[in-house]
């Protein structure tokens, strides 16, 4: 089905429950590499070059335009679920529920508290890096200002 088919379907009201499934293609704008495109870790590890270089920290990179428009699918209720291939948090990060996400290679931001279970997210405030901050208890640094 072509992509102009899809938001047919979409805007239609022919779908009920639109399912994304995403994965490096999605964090490449935000720079964070990719590992099979043409720049990729393992493309250029399997040719014996360094790993490419990002513009900007790995934990500093922020959710791009397409994280957010999921987000924005989500509220309107019309985006039920993601699955995820990429382990930058992006997605929970700007705003999707961690019930309605999987992360099938796990995520390099997630801390859990070995006696509760609790999951903590690290979150970025003003170019501030945040650790050890529950994901369901931060509506307050909304009104944070530096």
């Amino acid at each position: 089905m072509c992509s102009h088919e899809n938001n047919d379907v979409i805007a239609g009201g022919l779908s009920k429950h639109l399912v994304a499934f995403t994965g490096a293609g999605i964090s490449t704008s935000c720079s964070i590499p990719d590992f099979r495109g043409p720049k990729g870790i393992w493309t250029l590890q399997h040719e014996g070059k360094g790993l490419p270089e990002s513009s900007l920290p790995f934990h500093c990179a922020m959710a791009s335009l397409t994280h957010m428009a999921l987000v924005e699918l989500e509220r309107a209720g019309i985006l039920k679920f993601i699955i995820s291939q990429n382990v930058d948090c992006f997605h929970l990060r700007s705003g999707i529920p961690r019930q309605k996400l999987a992360e099938l290679h796990g995520n390099s931001f997630r801390e859990l508290c070995p006696s509760c279970g609790a999951e903590f997210i690290p979150r970025m405030v003003n170019g501030f890096l945040l650790r050890f901050l529950p994901t369901l208890s931060l509506s307050w640094l909304v009104t944070l200002s530096w």
